[in-house]
């Protein structure tokens, strides 16, 4: 679907605040409410909005360090079984302090997002549950040590 100037508006203002109200975007952008409303509609049936979420902060919920983990991936155990990129991204995404979870291209196979509330945290999850899922070979963690505000591309 091609967007056009004020389909790119209204989804820059729900992407900065997914709460505003109908009203504001109709004022702020100077459109019927009823055009901001269809638009909406539309993308929502579209799937081009699948969901509205939270912004969390999460140094205020106890996991404020946030973490990168590359993995690579053994596509053949030492026992012959075949582990498909999908099937450990599967498992990455059922451990607890992972936020995301990708498929990725580069040297590393597979990237994870990690939220955890100190280093010892972070250390039993990639020495005792990461490493143990199948096919998770070597991992590198690269710490973030400020995070930039979120910016749409919309």
């Amino acid at each position: 679907m091609t967007l056009d100037a004020t389909d790119k508006a209204i989804l820059n203002a729900i992407l900065w605040d997914a709460k505003v109200s109908l009203q504001t975007i109709a004022k702020k952008l100077h459109i019927p409410l009823s055009t901001i409303h269809h638009r909406i509609k539309r993308f929502e049936e579209l799937k081009i909005i699948p969901r509205y979420v939270a912004k969390i902060d999460y140094s205020k919920i106890g996991r404020p360090i946030q973490a990168f983990i590359l993995v690579e991936a053994m596509n053949v155990l030492p026992s012959g079984k075949k582990v498909y990129q999908q099937e450990i991204m599967d498992e990455l995404k059922k451990l607890e302090s992972v936020e995301e979870a990708y498929i990725i291209t580069g040297t590393a196979d597979l990237m994870a997002r990690v939220r955890v509330k100190d280093l010892d945290e972070l250390n039993e999850l990639i020495t005792y549950r990461l490493r143990k899922i199948d096919g998770v070979g070597s991992t590198q963690t690269m710490m973030v040590l400020k995070e930039s505000e979120h910016q749409p591309i919309v």
